[in-house]
């Protein structure tokens, strides 16, 4: 993964340089921001000298959200699609994994 946060970032200087900011003067960095069972999430964080409207701006937004895409496709990492899980609060646990083997156990 440490692999894919510098490719995150050669790939937005590579399709964004223009405009990047890459002095010093602001955050240019990829990195892990946390993790949990089914997820990895990561924050990009990267500055250009663009104005912050027009259309300038989207398709440097764009450009950036394609090179992120890219660099993931390039690292082999694939995109998992959302998990919907439905919670019923009225549901009750029937049994428990440890009292189905005692069930067995006692058979």
């Amino acid at each position: 993964m440490p692999a894919l946060m510098e490719a995150i970032k050669d790939e937005v200087k590579e399709a964004c340089g223009e405009f990047l900011i890459t002095d010093g003067s602001r955050p240019y960095r990829a990195h892990w921001r946390d993790f949990a069972s089914d997820h990895l999430e990561v924050v990009v964080d990267v500055h250009f000298d663009i104005p912050h409207a027009g259309q300038a701006y989207w398709d440097n937004k764009q450009r950036v959200l394609e090179a992120i895409a890219t660099a993931v496709k390039k690292q082999g990492v694939e995109f998992t699609p959302p998990v919907t899980k439905i919670v019923n609060p009225e549901q009750q646990i029937v049994s428990t994994e440890e009292e189905e083997t005692e069930d067995l156990q006692a058979s």
